[in-house]
């Protein structure tokens, strides 16, 4: 089918040089993320089926398949210490977080099935991971915190508008989001535990994409 979309995984040097193509006939291979230690690539891939996670070695050599259900699993993330792989799992209007070892082994539900999730972040510390999600008593997208055990979920926004896009700042002192609390959607930072909130933007421009 001369239509289908392929994306595949390549590597570039900062300047530019040296593009490298890592993956091959994975179809439509996503989201990209490396290991803190350099050593790895973890993105999601439509092979077969449902989304699926999969890694491979940075110089495009061992590639594995970490996930394989019959439903979505995607958005995969490395804890900043290494230990975990955070990931969305389910259907477009229910996609609830979890997590595994970098292997793919040890496979464990964050958030209740009750919420769902969508953008999330880990704390530079890989202490907490901060993530938006609503419920049948959060009907718009707010902030929530929780940590990688699924212990200790605690709201951080509670306002009738969208938050989302969480972002840590690098030190853990603040955590910068998307909302459209004013009627269109602006930069806002506020501490992790709810507190200290401040609008960052005011302007008719869309934002988006936050990194500190």
């Amino acid at each position: 089918n001369k239509y289908q979309l392929i994306w595949e995984i390549f590597r570039i040097r900062a300047d530019g040089t040296h593009a490298e193509q890592l993956t091959i006939d994975t179809t439509l291979a996503i989201n990209p993320e490396w290991s803190p230690d350099g050593r790895w690539i973890v993105f999601q891939a439509f092979q077969t089926g449902p989304h699926d996670i999969l890694r491979i070695q940075a110089d495009g050599t061992t590639l594995q398949t970490l996930t394989s259900n019959d439903f979505d699993e995607i958005v995969p993330r490395w804890s900043p210490d290494g230990q975990w792989i955070a990931y969305l799992a389910g259907g477009v209007q229910n996609r609830v977080m979890h997590r595994m070892r970098p292997d793919g082994s040890d496979h464990q539900l964050i958030v209740p099935p009750t919420y769902s999730n969508d953008d999330f972040q880990w704390s530079p510390d890989s202490q907490w991971i901060a993530f938006s999600a609503f419920n049948a008593e959060i009907p718009a997208w707010n902030l929530l915190k929780v940590r990688p055990d699924g212990s200790d979920l605690q709201p951080i926004t509670n306002d009738s508008a969208s938050d989302r896009v969480p972002v840590w700042s690098p030190d853990g002192e603040w955590i910068a989001f998307l909302s459209q609390r004013n009627g269109q959607p602006d930069i806002y930072r506020i501490r992790p535990d709810g507190t200290d909130l401040q609008q960052i933007t005011d302007d008719p421009a869309i934002e988006t994409d936050l990194s500190w």
